[in-house]
């Protein structure tokens, strides 16, 4: 038996299990489940970056968003008292209605991916990239163009850390003047 797959393969093996995670996601009712199923959809994600050869994007994928950001999302969710409580209602009404949306979005992108174009040759004059110069690139522009954005996005998740924080703080009764 050949377990090795082409990365063509693996590409859509990943694709199939990043959407079972994603389904997961969105269907388990509890929360501390639900994040863990998103960190698995974002570690498919990463292997679609190793399968396109975009290592450095993958080990970002990783390194934040299943580290930082699931690692964030998951002590917001232990910290919040009584976020799991049977009298909280964890699902809404509203089921009809995604599906509906989810439907026709399903639809319109069938539609447009059975329209497109899809070459069966690989495309010529396509140039092979050196990656320590396409990292020392993404570095400069990290570090020059795109340094406000990345620092107002750490302090975005700098103050909704502070406010789950605050928010699972348990106020203590005033004790009584006699």
């Amino acid at each position: 038996m050949n377990f090795w797959f082409s990365p063509t393969q693996a590409a859509f093996y990943l694709a199939l299990l990043g959407l079972g995670f994603a389904v997961l996601t969105v269907i388990l009712r509890n929360m501390v489940h639900c994040a863990l199923s998103l960190a698995g959809t974002l570690f498919c994600v990463a292997g679609l970056y190793l399968t396109l050869q975009a290592d450095l994007l993958a080990g970002f994928q990783v390194l934040i968003y299943v580290g930082a950001v699931i690692t964030l999302l998951l002590i917001a969710i232990m910290l919040i008292h009584g976020l799991t409580d049977r009298r909280i209602a964890q699902m809404n009404n509203k089921v009809g209605w995604g599906l509906v949306a989810g439907g026709g979005l399903a639809a319109l992108l069938i539609f447009v991916l059975s329209r497109a174009r899809w070459p069966l040759r690989p495309i010529e004059g396509l140039v092979q990239v050196n990656l320590y110069e396409q990292l020392v690139a993404l570095g400069r522009t990290l570090l020059s163009t795109y340094l406000l954005p990345f620092e107002v996005a750490s302090l975005v998740l700098l103050v909704a850390m502070v406010g789950a924080i605050l928010m699972a703080k348990e106020e203590e009764p005033e004790p009584e003047e006699r």
